[in-house]
């Protein structure tokens, strides 16, 4: 599967979000459609990802337990499994358990759990810890725009190569 990344498309976009989460934070704030319309689904699309399309992202996905928000597809097979969470949300451990489940039943290769703001991408592997699973972790409003760009490529790239960089925290 092949990508097209537009650098400015992508920079127009984090600092779209980032406007987005400073004016609109309490309208976002307890809303997982709000939050996945407004911060996600652009990023997404910025990224090569069309949420358009069934062949590249499913979204509320029927797994054997429940229902995924996301699952991004490679060639028809789910490659990440994406729980989102409403922008006040934490991105706890639980949250991760619950995507690590999730694409177990998928067999997807990875997971990201965000609220929008916060980005986090985890190897599904059989390592016994989160902590060493996760591949990379970012919060869009709080690092500069060209950062939040190259982390956004970073973690976009890892799940399309099928690596694991070391940790960019």
């Amino acid at each position: 599967m092949s990508f097209s990344v537009s650098s400015e498309e992508l920079t127009e976009t984090i600092e779209l979000i980032r406007n987005r989460i400073r004016s609109h934070r309490g309208y976002l704030s307890g809303h997982e459609t709000r939050t996945r319309q407004l911060l996600i689904d652009p990023l997404l699309r910025s990224l090569g990802w069309s949420v358009e399309d069934p062949l590249m992202v499913q979204l509320e996905y029927l797994a054997d337990r429940g229902w995924i928000d996301y699952v991004l597809v490679s060639g028809r097979w789910p490659l990440v499994v994406l729980e989102a969470k409403r922008l006040d949300a934490s991105l706890n451990p639980h949250a991760v358990t619950q995507a690590l489940n999730y694409a177990s039943w998928t067999g997807a290769t990875h997971i990201i759990v965000t609220n929008g703001n916060e980005w986090s991408l985890y190897s599904v592997s059989n390592l016994p810890y989160l902590d060493v699973r996760l591949i990379i972790e970012f919060a869009i409003a709080d690092i500069s725009v060209n950062t939040a760009e190259a982390k956004s490529l970073e973690m976009s790239r890892s799940v399309l190569v099928g690596k694991s960089y070391s940790p960019g925290r």
